[in-house]
Protein backbone atom coordinates (compact mmCIF):
# COMPACT_ATOMS: atom_id res chain seq x y z
CA UNK A 1 0.00 0.00 0.00
CA UNK A 2 1.61 3.28 -1.15
CA UNK A 3 1.39 6.46 0.89
CA UNK A 4 0.66 9.78 -0.80
CA UNK A 5 4.03 11.47 -1.41
CA UNK A 6 5.53 14.56 -3.04
CA UNK A 7 8.71 13.72 -4.93
CA UNK A 8 11.06 15.76 -7.11
CA UNK A 9 13.97 15.01 -9.43
CA UNK A 10 16.22 18.03 -10.11
CA UNK A 11 18.67 17.70 -13.01
CA UNK A 12 21.45 20.19 -13.64
CA UNK A 13 24.06 19.94 -16.39
CA UNK A 14 26.76 22.60 -16.71
CA UNK A 15 29.73 20.79 -18.35
CA UNK A 16 29.58 19.42 -21.88
CA UNK A 17 32.05 17.42 -23.97
CA UNK A 18 31.00 19.25 -27.11
CA UNK A 19 32.84 22.58 -27.01
CA UNK A 20 30.12 24.20 -29.07
CA UNK A 21 27.88 23.84 -26.01
CA UNK A 22 29.19 26.52 -23.68
CA UNK A 23 29.86 25.73 -20.06
CA UNK A 24 27.12 27.00 -17.74
CA UNK A 25 27.51 28.12 -14.14
CA UNK A 26 23.81 28.38 -13.28
CA UNK A 27 22.50 24.75 -13.38
CA UNK A 28 24.41 23.54 -10.32
CA UNK A 29 23.36 26.57 -8.28
CA UNK A 30 19.81 26.28 -9.59
CA UNK A 31 19.21 22.71 -8.43
CA UNK A 32 20.77 23.35 -5.00
CA UNK A 33 18.67 26.46 -4.39
CA UNK A 34 15.48 24.81 -5.60
CA UNK A 35 16.11 21.74 -3.46
CA UNK A 36 16.31 23.89 -0.34
CA UNK A 37 12.91 25.45 -1.06
CA UNK A 38 11.20 22.17 -1.90
CA UNK A 39 12.53 20.40 1.19
CA UNK A 40 11.50 23.23 3.53
CA UNK A 41 8.52 21.95 5.53
CA UNK A 42 7.04 25.47 5.72
CA UNK A 43 7.20 25.96 1.94
CA UNK A 44 7.49 23.08 -0.53
CA UNK A 45 7.19 20.25 2.02
CA UNK A 46 8.37 17.60 -0.46
CA UNK A 47 9.04 14.15 0.95
CA UNK A 48 11.94 13.32 -1.34
CA UNK A 49 14.13 15.54 -3.53
CA UNK A 50 16.75 13.79 -5.68
CA UNK A 51 19.60 15.56 -7.46
CA UNK A 52 21.35 14.65 -10.70
CA UNK A 53 24.26 16.97 -11.42
CA UNK A 54 26.51 16.61 -14.49
CA UNK A 55 25.59 12.96 -15.11
CA UNK A 56 26.25 11.23 -18.39
CA UNK A 57 23.55 9.90 -20.65
CA UNK A 58 23.15 6.48 -19.02
CA UNK A 59 23.09 7.78 -15.44
CA UNK A 60 20.63 10.58 -16.25
CA UNK A 61 18.33 8.25 -18.15
CA UNK A 62 18.36 5.79 -15.23
CA UNK A 63 17.47 8.60 -12.84
CA UNK A 64 14.47 9.60 -14.96
CA UNK A 65 13.34 6.00 -15.44
CA UNK A 66 13.43 5.20 -11.70
CA UNK A 67 11.76 8.49 -10.86
CA UNK A 68 8.58 7.64 -12.81
CA UNK A 69 8.54 3.95 -11.87
CA UNK A 70 6.31 2.37 -9.18
CA UNK A 71 4.36 5.45 -8.07
CA UNK A 72 0.94 5.70 -6.47
CA UNK A 73 -1.93 7.42 -8.33
CA UNK A 74 -2.13 10.23 -5.74
CA UNK A 75 1.60 11.04 -5.79
CA UNK A 76 2.89 14.41 -6.99
CA UNK A 77 5.98 14.23 -9.22
CA UNK A 78 8.12 17.23 -10.18
CA UNK A 79 10.81 16.91 -12.87
CA UNK A 80 13.15 19.91 -13.22
CA UNK A 81 15.93 20.38 -15.78
CA UNK A 82 18.47 23.18 -16.07
CA UNK A 83 20.94 23.03 -18.92
CA UNK A 84 21.14 23.21 -22.70
CA UNK A 85 18.18 22.28 -24.85
CA UNK A 86 19.03 20.92 -28.31
CA UNK A 87 16.73 20.88 -31.32
CA UNK A 88 16.80 17.86 -33.59
CA UNK A 89 15.05 17.09 -36.83
CA UNK A 90 11.40 18.02 -36.83
CA UNK A 91 12.02 20.44 -33.93
CA UNK A 92 12.29 17.60 -31.45
CA UNK A 93 13.61 18.74 -28.12
CA UNK A 94 16.57 16.93 -26.50
CA UNK A 95 17.84 17.59 -22.98
CA UNK A 96 21.62 17.72 -23.16
CA UNK A 97 23.86 15.54 -21.00
CA UNK A 98 27.59 15.82 -20.44
CA UNK A 99 28.22 13.59 -23.47
CA UNK A 100 25.76 15.23 -25.87
CA UNK A 101 26.83 16.08 -29.39
CA UNK A 102 25.27 19.03 -31.12
CA UNK A 103 25.24 17.27 -34.49
CA UNK A 104 23.75 13.97 -33.23
CA UNK A 105 21.68 14.82 -30.15
CA UNK A 106 19.84 11.51 -30.33
CA UNK A 107 22.96 9.54 -29.34
CA UNK A 108 23.72 10.99 -25.91
CA UNK A 109 20.73 13.21 -25.06
CA UNK A 110 17.33 12.57 -23.41
CA UNK A 111 14.55 13.19 -25.89
CA UNK A 112 11.23 14.73 -24.93
CA UNK A 113 9.54 11.75 -26.58
CA UNK A 114 11.24 9.32 -24.21
CA UNK A 115 10.32 11.41 -21.20
CA UNK A 116 6.72 11.47 -22.40
CA UNK A 117 6.75 7.67 -22.59
CA UNK A 118 8.00 7.46 -19.01
CA UNK A 119 5.20 9.78 -17.94
CA UNK A 120 2.55 7.78 -19.78
CA UNK A 121 3.67 4.57 -18.08
CA UNK A 122 3.66 6.24 -14.65
CA UNK A 123 0.61 5.76 -12.41
CA UNK A 124 0.95 9.20 -10.78
CA UNK A 125 -1.89 11.47 -11.86
CA UNK A 126 -0.15 14.73 -10.91
CA UNK A 127 3.01 15.36 -12.91
CA UNK A 128 4.88 18.66 -13.20
CA UNK A 129 7.73 19.40 -15.62
CA UNK A 130 9.86 22.56 -15.34
CA UNK A 131 12.42 23.24 -18.09
CA UNK A 132 14.96 26.01 -17.74
CA UNK A 133 16.43 25.61 -21.22
CA UNK A 134 15.89 26.67 -24.79
CA UNK A 135 12.30 26.01 -25.80
CA UNK A 136 11.36 28.62 -28.39
CA UNK A 137 13.88 27.68 -31.05
CA UNK A 138 17.19 29.04 -32.24
CA UNK A 139 17.82 31.76 -34.76
CA UNK A 140 19.95 30.75 -37.69
CA UNK A 141 22.47 33.24 -38.99
CA UNK A 142 21.53 35.15 -42.17
CA UNK A 143 17.82 34.21 -41.87
CA UNK A 144 16.73 37.75 -41.04
CA UNK A 145 15.32 36.83 -37.65
CA UNK A 146 13.20 34.04 -39.07
CA UNK A 147 12.26 31.85 -36.08
CA UNK A 148 11.80 28.11 -36.02
CA UNK A 149 8.65 26.57 -34.59
CA UNK A 150 8.69 26.25 -30.79
CA UNK A 151 10.34 23.11 -29.52
CA UNK A 152 7.87 22.65 -26.64
CA UNK A 153 4.19 22.57 -27.49
CA UNK A 154 1.05 21.23 -25.82
CA UNK A 155 1.79 17.78 -27.25
CA UNK A 156 5.46 17.63 -26.25
CA UNK A 157 4.89 16.17 -22.76
CA UNK A 158 1.23 15.24 -23.01
CA UNK A 159 0.40 12.10 -21.05
CA UNK A 160 -2.70 10.02 -21.61
CA UNK A 161 -5.06 10.20 -18.63
CA UNK A 162 -2.71 12.02 -16.22
CA UNK A 163 -2.71 15.64 -15.11
CA UNK A 164 0.38 17.31 -16.54
CA UNK A 165 1.64 20.85 -15.98
CA UNK A 166 4.65 22.07 -17.98
CA UNK A 167 6.54 25.31 -17.27
CA UNK A 168 9.23 26.38 -19.73
CA UNK A 169 11.70 29.27 -19.95
CA UNK A 170 14.71 30.29 -22.05
CA UNK A 171 15.81 33.63 -20.66
CA UNK A 172 19.23 32.59 -19.28
CA UNK A 173 19.80 29.92 -21.93
CA UNK A 174 18.69 31.76 -25.02
CA UNK A 175 21.06 30.61 -27.74
CA UNK A 176 22.11 32.49 -30.87
CA UNK A 177 24.22 31.39 -33.75
CA UNK A 178 27.60 33.15 -33.98
CA UNK A 179 29.20 31.57 -37.02
CA UNK A 180 29.61 27.86 -36.27
CA UNK A 181 29.69 28.31 -32.47
CA UNK A 182 26.67 28.19 -30.21
CA UNK A 183 27.11 30.26 -27.06
CA UNK A 184 25.17 30.93 -23.90
CA UNK A 185 23.26 34.13 -23.45
CA UNK A 186 23.78 36.82 -20.85
CA UNK A 187 23.61 36.28 -17.10
CA UNK A 188 24.86 32.73 -17.30
CA UNK A 189 26.80 33.06 -14.05
CA UNK A 190 25.22 32.64 -10.62
CA UNK A 191 21.56 31.70 -11.05
CA UNK A 192 19.51 31.62 -14.21
CA UNK A 193 16.89 34.34 -14.28
CA UNK A 194 13.97 31.94 -14.64
CA UNK A 195 15.03 29.69 -11.75
CA UNK A 196 15.87 32.69 -9.54
CA UNK A 197 12.32 33.97 -10.05
CA UNK A 198 10.97 30.50 -9.40
CA UNK A 199 12.86 30.19 -6.11
CA UNK A 200 11.90 33.70 -5.04
CA UNK A 201 8.23 33.09 -5.77
CA UNK A 202 8.24 29.96 -3.58
CA UNK A 203 10.70 30.98 -0.86
CA UNK A 204 9.42 34.50 -0.16
CA UNK A 205 5.79 33.82 -1.08
CA UNK A 206 5.94 36.43 -3.84
CA UNK A 207 3.92 34.20 -6.17
CA UNK A 208 0.87 34.52 -3.86
CA UNK A 209 1.58 37.26 -1.28
CA UNK A 210 -1.95 37.31 0.13
CA UNK A 211 -2.62 33.56 0.17
CA UNK A 212 -1.38 30.84 2.44
CA UNK A 213 -1.01 28.39 -0.48
CA UNK A 214 0.79 28.77 -3.81
CA UNK A 215 -0.75 27.04 -6.80
CA UNK A 216 0.88 26.28 -10.14
CA UNK A 217 -1.26 28.87 -11.89
CA UNK A 218 -0.27 31.54 -9.35
CA UNK A 219 3.39 30.61 -9.83
CA UNK A 220 3.09 30.89 -13.62
CA UNK A 221 1.40 34.29 -13.43
CA UNK A 222 4.21 35.54 -11.19
CA UNK A 223 6.89 34.27 -13.59
CA UNK A 224 5.10 35.77 -16.58
CA UNK A 225 4.73 39.21 -14.98
CA UNK A 226 8.28 39.14 -13.68
CA UNK A 227 9.65 38.44 -17.15
CA UNK A 228 7.57 41.26 -18.62
CA UNK A 229 8.56 43.74 -15.93
CA UNK A 230 12.30 43.04 -16.36
CA UNK A 231 12.16 43.02 -20.15
CA UNK A 232 13.35 39.43 -20.57
CA UNK A 233 14.11 38.25 -24.09
CA UNK A 234 11.73 35.31 -23.73
CA UNK A 235 8.43 34.78 -22.02
CA UNK A 236 7.66 31.81 -19.75
CA UNK A 237 5.09 29.40 -21.15
CA UNK A 238 2.80 26.83 -19.65
CA UNK A 239 0.96 23.80 -20.98
CA UNK A 240 -1.76 22.23 -18.87
CA UNK A 241 -3.44 18.86 -19.27
CA UNK A 242 -6.00 17.39 -16.90
CA UNK A 243 -7.00 20.62 -15.14
CA UNK A 244 -4.37 20.60 -12.36
CA UNK A 245 -3.70 24.34 -12.49
CA UNK A 246 -5.04 24.73 -8.96
CA UNK A 247 -2.60 22.13 -7.64
CA UNK A 248 -0.75 23.44 -4.56
CA UNK A 249 3.00 23.44 -5.18
CA UNK A 250 3.96 25.17 -1.91
CA UNK A 251 2.87 27.19 1.12
CA UNK A 252 3.42 30.86 1.81
CA UNK A 253 4.77 31.48 5.34
CA UNK A 254 4.57 35.26 4.80
CA UNK A 255 0.93 35.51 3.80
CA UNK A 256 -0.47 38.98 4.55
CA UNK A 257 2.79 40.93 4.78
CA UNK A 258 1.93 42.81 1.61
CA UNK A 259 -0.99 44.45 3.43
CA UNK A 260 1.20 45.89 6.19
CA UNK A 261 2.57 49.40 5.76
CA UNK A 262 6.29 49.21 4.83
CA UNK A 263 7.00 52.07 7.24
CA UNK A 264 5.64 49.98 10.13
CA UNK A 265 7.84 47.06 9.07
CA UNK A 266 10.87 49.37 8.98
CA UNK A 267 9.97 50.86 12.38
CA UNK A 268 9.70 47.39 13.89
CA UNK A 269 13.35 46.80 12.94
CA UNK A 270 14.63 50.21 14.15
CA UNK A 271 17.42 50.47 16.72
CA UNK A 272 15.50 52.84 19.02
CA UNK A 273 13.23 50.79 21.31
CA UNK A 274 10.61 53.57 21.47
CA UNK A 275 10.24 53.37 17.68
CA UNK A 276 9.73 49.63 17.93
CA UNK A 277 7.13 50.16 20.68
CA UNK A 278 5.18 52.45 18.35
CA UNK A 279 5.31 49.85 15.58
CA UNK A 280 4.03 47.19 17.99
CA UNK A 281 1.12 49.47 18.95
CA UNK A 282 0.20 49.94 15.27
CA UNK A 283 0.34 46.21 14.60
CA UNK A 284 -1.78 45.53 17.68
CA UNK A 285 -4.53 47.67 16.15
CA UNK A 286 -4.41 45.60 12.95
CA UNK A 287 -4.84 42.45 15.01
CA UNK A 288 -8.38 43.61 15.71
CA UNK A 289 -9.34 43.12 12.04
CA UNK A 290 -10.31 39.49 12.50
CA UNK A 291 -10.09 37.24 9.45
CA UNK A 292 -8.41 39.84 7.24
CA UNK A 293 -5.14 39.52 5.38
CA UNK A 294 -3.71 42.46 7.32
CA UNK A 295 -4.45 40.69 10.61
CA UNK A 296 -2.50 37.61 9.49
CA UNK A 297 0.44 39.77 8.38
CA UNK A 298 0.51 41.72 11.65
CA UNK A 299 0.46 38.56 13.75
CA UNK A 300 3.26 37.05 11.65
CA UNK A 301 5.45 40.14 12.07
CA UNK A 302 4.94 40.23 15.84
CA UNK A 303 5.68 36.52 16.22
CA UNK A 304 8.88 36.80 14.19
CA UNK A 305 9.99 39.90 16.10
CA UNK A 306 9.31 38.27 19.47
CA UNK A 307 11.83 35.51 18.68
CA UNK A 308 14.76 37.94 18.46
CA UNK A 309 13.62 40.95 20.50
CA UNK A 310 15.83 41.60 23.55
CA UNK A 311 14.31 44.75 25.04
CA UNK A 312 12.07 43.90 27.98
CA UNK A 313 9.51 46.64 27.31
CA UNK A 314 9.13 45.71 23.65
CA UNK A 315 8.88 41.99 24.43
CA UNK A 316 6.21 42.70 27.03
CA UNK A 317 4.23 44.83 24.57
CA UNK A 318 4.40 42.13 21.87
CA UNK A 319 3.37 39.43 24.33
CA UNK A 320 0.41 41.48 25.57
CA UNK A 321 -0.68 42.22 22.00
CA UNK A 322 -0.63 38.54 21.05
CA UNK A 323 -2.41 37.56 24.28
CA UNK A 324 -5.12 40.16 23.73
CA UNK A 325 -5.50 38.75 20.26
CA UNK A 326 -6.11 35.31 21.74
CA UNK A 327 -8.60 36.48 24.38
CA UNK A 328 -11.59 36.79 22.04
CA UNK A 329 -10.87 33.28 20.82
CA UNK A 330 -10.67 32.00 24.40
CA UNK A 331 -13.92 33.78 25.24
CA UNK A 332 -15.58 32.23 22.21
CA UNK A 333 -14.42 28.76 23.23
CA UNK A 334 -15.66 29.32 26.80
CA UNK A 335 -19.05 30.46 25.48
CA UNK A 336 -19.29 27.38 23.26
CA UNK A 337 -18.44 25.13 26.21
CA UNK A 338 -21.12 26.83 28.33
CA UNK A 339 -23.66 26.32 25.58
CA UNK A 340 -22.79 22.62 25.36
CA UNK A 341 -23.19 22.21 29.15
CA UNK A 342 -26.53 24.02 29.11
CA UNK A 343 -27.76 21.91 26.21
CA UNK A 344 -26.79 18.73 28.08
CA UNK A 345 -28.62 19.94 31.21
CA UNK A 346 -31.79 20.70 29.24
CA UNK A 347 -31.61 17.29 27.58
CA UNK A 348 -31.35 15.60 31.01
CA UNK A 349 -34.38 17.55 32.27
CA UNK A 350 -36.40 16.62 29.22
CA UNK A 351 -35.48 12.99 29.79
CA UNK A 352 -36.61 13.16 33.44
CA UNK A 353 -39.91 14.79 32.48
CA UNK A 354 -40.51 12.14 29.84
CA UNK A 355 -39.82 9.37 32.38
CA UNK A 356 -42.21 10.94 34.93
CA UNK A 357 -44.93 11.23 32.28
CA UNK A 358 -44.45 7.60 31.34
CA UNK A 359 -44.75 6.44 34.95
CA UNK A 360 -47.91 8.55 35.45
CA UNK A 361 -49.41 7.03 32.34
CA UNK A 362 -48.68 3.52 33.63
CA UNK A 363 -50.29 4.33 37.04
CA UNK A 364 -53.35 5.67 35.28
CA UNK A 365 -53.57 2.55 33.15
CA UNK A 366 -53.39 0.28 36.19
CA UNK A 367 -56.12 2.28 37.91
CA UNK A 368 -58.37 1.97 34.87
CA UNK A 369 -57.71 -1.76 34.76
CA UNK A 370 -58.72 -2.09 38.43
CA UNK A 371 -61.95 -0.21 37.83
CA UNK A 372 -62.73 -2.44 34.87
CA UNK A 373 -62.47 -5.52 37.06
CA UNK A 374 -65.42 -4.32 39.18
CA UNK A 375 -67.81 -5.86 36.62
CA UNK A 376 -66.29 -9.38 36.72
CA UNK A 377 -68.48 -12.61 36.57
CA UNK A 378 -68.12 -13.57 40.30
CA UNK A 379 -71.08 -12.15 42.23
CA UNK A 380 -69.28 -11.48 45.52
CA UNK A 381 -65.56 -11.34 44.69
CA UNK A 382 -63.91 -8.98 42.21
CA UNK A 383 -60.27 -9.28 41.33
CA UNK A 384 -58.03 -6.25 41.63
CA UNK A 385 -55.01 -5.21 39.59
CA UNK A 386 -52.70 -6.35 42.41
CA UNK A 387 -53.85 -10.02 42.29
CA UNK A 388 -56.08 -9.87 45.41
CA UNK A 389 -59.91 -9.94 45.66
CA UNK A 390 -62.47 -7.56 47.02
CA UNK A 391 -65.20 -9.08 49.21
CA UNK A 392 -68.80 -7.93 48.73
CA UNK A 393 -70.37 -9.73 51.65
CA UNK A 394 -73.12 -8.30 53.78
CA UNK A 395 -70.64 -7.54 56.56
CA UNK A 396 -68.68 -5.07 54.50
CA UNK A 397 -66.15 -5.08 51.78
CA UNK A 398 -62.41 -5.31 52.09
CA UNK A 399 -59.33 -6.73 50.47
CA UNK A 400 -58.43 -10.32 51.36
CA UNK A 401 -55.58 -12.36 50.03
CA UNK A 402 -56.11 -14.86 47.25
CA UNK A 403 -54.91 -17.78 49.42
CA UNK A 404 -57.24 -16.80 52.29
CA UNK A 405 -60.20 -16.68 49.94
CA UNK A 406 -59.44 -20.13 48.53
CA UNK A 407 -59.05 -21.67 52.05
CA UNK A 408 -62.37 -20.19 53.14
CA UNK A 409 -64.22 -21.31 50.03
CA UNK A 410 -62.90 -24.94 50.18
CA UNK A 411 -63.73 -25.78 53.84
CA UNK A 412 -66.80 -28.09 54.40
CA UNK A 413 -70.22 -26.71 55.27
CA UNK A 414 -71.09 -26.62 58.99
CA UNK A 415 -74.12 -28.80 59.91
CA UNK A 416 -77.07 -27.48 61.86
CA UNK A 417 -76.59 -27.37 65.59
CA UNK A 418 -72.82 -27.75 65.26
CA UNK A 419 -72.28 -24.73 67.39
CA UNK A 420 -74.03 -26.34 70.39
CA UNK A 421 -72.21 -29.64 69.85
CA UNK A 422 -68.90 -27.90 69.74
CA UNK A 423 -69.77 -25.98 72.89
CA UNK A 424 -70.61 -29.22 74.73
CA UNK A 425 -67.39 -30.83 73.52
CA UNK A 426 -65.44 -27.95 74.94
CA UNK A 427 -67.15 -28.12 78.39
CA UNK A 428 -65.06 -29.05 81.52
CA UNK A 429 -67.03 -32.24 82.12
CA UNK A 430 -66.25 -33.52 78.65
CA UNK A 431 -62.59 -32.65 78.95
CA UNK A 432 -61.82 -33.65 82.62
CA UNK A 433 -64.43 -36.22 83.39
CA UNK A 434 -66.82 -36.19 86.36
CA UNK A 435 -64.05 -35.48 88.83
CA UNK A 436 -63.25 -32.21 87.19
CA UNK A 437 -59.85 -30.66 87.11
CA UNK A 438 -58.83 -32.34 90.44
CA UNK A 439 -58.14 -35.60 88.60
CA UNK A 440 -55.34 -34.01 86.78
CA UNK A 441 -53.72 -32.71 89.95
CA UNK A 442 -50.15 -33.83 90.65
CA UNK A 443 -49.00 -34.20 94.26
CA UNK A 444 -45.80 -32.58 95.34
CA UNK A 445 -42.67 -34.72 95.59
CA UNK A 446 -42.59 -36.71 98.90
CA UNK A 447 -46.27 -36.17 99.77
CA UNK A 448 -48.62 -39.14 100.38
CA UNK A 449 -50.94 -39.90 97.58
CA UNK A 450 -54.61 -39.51 98.27
CA UNK A 451 -56.68 -42.11 96.45
CA UNK A 452 -59.56 -40.98 94.48
CA UNK A 453 -63.02 -41.95 95.56
CA UNK A 454 -63.89 -45.54 94.55
CA UNK A 455 -60.23 -46.45 93.94
CA UNK A 456 -58.05 -48.75 96.08
CA UNK A 457 -54.98 -47.32 97.74
CA UNK A 458 -51.67 -48.42 96.33
CA UNK A 459 -48.98 -49.21 98.91
CA UNK A 460 -45.79 -47.28 98.43
CA UNK A 461 -42.81 -49.32 97.44
CA UNK A 462 -40.52 -50.44 100.28
CA UNK A 463 -36.92 -49.54 100.61
CA UNK A 464 -35.95 -53.13 99.97
CA UNK A 465 -37.92 -53.31 96.73
CA UNK A 466 -36.28 -50.11 95.55
CA UNK A 467 -32.95 -51.75 96.09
Amino acid sequence: MHAIARRALLIGVSDFADKRLARLNAPTNDVIALRGVLQDSSRGDFDDVELSVNDDFVAMRDHVSRFFHDRAPDDLLLLYYSGHGILGRGNRLFLATTGSNLDTPRDRSISSKEIREFMEDCRAEQQVVVLDCCHSGAFVEHTKAAALAPAVTRETFSSHGAGVYVLTAADAMQFAWDGAELRAGDAAAGFSRFTSWLVEGLEEGAAAPDDEQITLDALYRYLFLRARSEGAASTPQRFVQGGIGDLVIGRNPFAGLSQVDPEIIAALAAEEFRTRLGAVAELALQLGEKGSIAERGARLLLQRRLERERDYAVRTAITMALQDDRRPEAARQAAEKKQRVEAARRAAQEKQRAEAARQAAEEKQRAETARGCESADHPKIARTAEGGVRSKSLFGSGLVGLGERRARDNRPARPKGCCRAHAAARSPAAQWGSDGPERRWRRPFGARSVPSPGKSARAPPSKLSRR
